[in-house]
């Protein structure tokens, strides 16, 4: 420690300490920034150098041998056409999707409001006489058998609108 005793070598300790603390609460902010940005700038030009020895390696050395040169341009060329570009398509069409689907939604949701008014239907506006049963059909038949569908008949319409013509037995 180059101090004659214990305690001199403690308060000059203490003296650095308190000082590191004044210089790191003053500066600190920018020593920090100013390393980080230099950190980052030495790790990209570092990758940037390796990128270009390869790209250089592969050019200069894989380049002149003809039959590696070719599978390199195959393997290159395939990748792109087999699978780049049917990934990009597919992001493009997801892309029209929402573009063009997500106007229909919102127009739809707020046009939901108008389809569930509902009001009840004012009846035929012609009036319609009902058929009248042609062919040998006995009257007691056409009178016991009801008009229309049975499943789901209409309240709002007279019984007369859903009559049909008994069928022909000939």
């Amino acid at each position: 420690f180059n101090k004659s005793s214990m305690r001199e070598a403690v308060l000059d300790l203490i003296n650095q300490a308190n000082s590191a603390t004044d210089y790191l609460r003053s500066k600190g902010p920018t020593l920090v920034t100013d390393l980080t940005s230099q950190f980052a700038e030495e790790v990209v030009g570092l990758i940037d150098e390796y990128a270009d020895m390869v790209n250089m390696q592969i050019r200069d050395e894989v380049g002149y041998c003809a039959p590696l040169s070719t599978s390199l341009n195959a393997t290159v060329v395939s990748f792109c056409n087999e699978i780049v570009d049917p990934f990009n398509g597919f992001w493009a069409a997801l892309g029209w999707c929402f573009l063009l689907y997500l106007p229909c939604i919102a127009l739809s949701v707020s046009l939901i409001s108008l389809y569930r008014k509902s009001e009840p239907y004012p009846g035929p506006l012609v009036e319609s006489q009902p058929l009248e049963a042609v062919g040998g059909s006995s009257g007691q038949d056409s009178r016991n058998r009801k008009k229309g569908h049975r499943r789901n008949p209409s309240s709002f319409l007279p019984e007369y609108t859903h009559s049909r013509p008994p069928p022909q037995n000939a």
